[in-house]
């Protein structure tokens, strides 16, 4: 199961582009990811993805920021905490992407959030599988019979890059000439089916 979902708020600045390459993702990023994720190191793999897929369109690389980690973080650690997908936060103090921006001093002209909730297990869309050992998290293809693994840094980058570039809203967004920075967190919900969901938030400003 993936769930996705956008917002976007409004106030200017811009881009331009450079040569395109793919992604090149090392073996930093091909660890399968942790209980207790690298935050910074999942923010470098999916600015690799981001990148590339605003290069493709002419548009500027985008470079990063702790504080925008840090709002991320705290809407991805909420999500998970009270199992609700959604941009707006039960927290008093971080119900929207404005007042999460606001709580770690973000200063911006233009802010964006993306979301996502993804399978801690490579399962994707359409990928049939069954159980082999659901205590011991071991999943197989139902077709072919390989074993199903869990994200790595660069998987889930690459995957959740994917999903969102398939909706016009979440494409916008990594598209956006407004962007300058972007940083992004991930949260495991532990307790979900099959091992596992993750709780993504990719958050973007001028």
């Amino acid at each position: 199961m993936k769930k996705l979902a956008i917002t976007t708020i409004f106030c200017a600045v811009a881009g331009a582009s450079s040569a395109c390459d793919e992604p090149n993702f090392g073996s930093k990023f091909s660890d399968t990811i942790p209980s207790k994720p690298d935050q910074k190191l999942f923010t470098q793999a999916l600015l690799l993805a981001t990148n590339y897929e605003r290069c493709k369109v002419g548009k500027a690389s985008l470079g990063t920021h702790a504080t925008l980690r840090k709002a991320a973080l705290i809407h991805s650690r909420n999500m998970a905490k009270t199992k609700v997908f959604s941009h707006n936060s039960r927290a008093d103090n971080a119900r929207t992407v404005k007042a999460r921006a606001k709580l770690v001093n973000l200063k911006w002209r233009w802010l964006a959030e993306n979301i996502a909730l993804q399978n801690r297990y490579r399962f994707g869309n359409r990928v049939p599988f069954r159980i082999v050992d659901q205590a011991a998290c071991k999943f197989k293809n139902s077709k072919t019979g390989k074993p199903i693994a869990a994200h790595t840094y660069a998987s889930l980058a690459q995957d959740v890059t994917k999903s969102w570039m398939a909706s016009k809203g979440h494409r916008q967004n990594i598209h956006s000439r407004y962007a300058g920075r972007m940083a992004a967190a991930l949260v495991f919900d532990e307790t979900a089916p099959n091992c596992g969901k993750i709780y993504i938030t990719q958050v973007f400003s001028n």
